[in-house]
């Protein structure tokens, strides 16, 4: 059920839409902590949607599961590959996106060149290439 006030609008032209995202009665729990509940949801691909509510109901913790950073305890996640921006500052606003990505495998003793060849492809894949 759309939230109150939610709005939908129809494409112009008819788009073949294929689900980008789909979440079958999702659970997390952080030991004694129940951060989701239930949850289902599907997105097609090119759909915009937004998730909205206070800090701590599990935004965030929705997205780290598409993501594949967080494996749900109960339910089902499958995505096509998805990034998230933490709202923290964590990039380096003077380094491209390819040197941000490459950063961990420079901290870890690559080249500059080496870790931009490993970490390329991964935004190429991710359609972040060039930015």
């Amino acid at each position: 059920m759309p939230a109150k006030g939610a709005t939908t609008t129809a494409a112009a032209v008819p788009v073949e839409r294929r689900e980008a995202v789909r979440i079958d009665d999702v659970s997390l729990r952080y030991g004694a902590v129940e951060a989701l509940a239930g949850v289902s949801l599907s997105v097609s691909s090119g759909e915009v949607v937004a998730l909205v509510g206070p800090s701590g109901c599990g935004k965030s913790t929705l997205l780290d599961l598409v993501c594949g950073l967080l494996e749900p305890t109960g339910g089902r996640v499958v995505s096509e590959p998805a990034v998230l921006m933490p709202q923290r500052d964590s990039l380096l606003p003077w380094l491209s996106a390819l040197d941000n990505a490459a950063l961990p495998l420079r901290l870890q003793g690559a080249n500059k060149d080496s870790a931009r060849r490993e970490a390329g492809p991964l935004l190429d894949r991710l359609g972040l290439a060039g930015f």
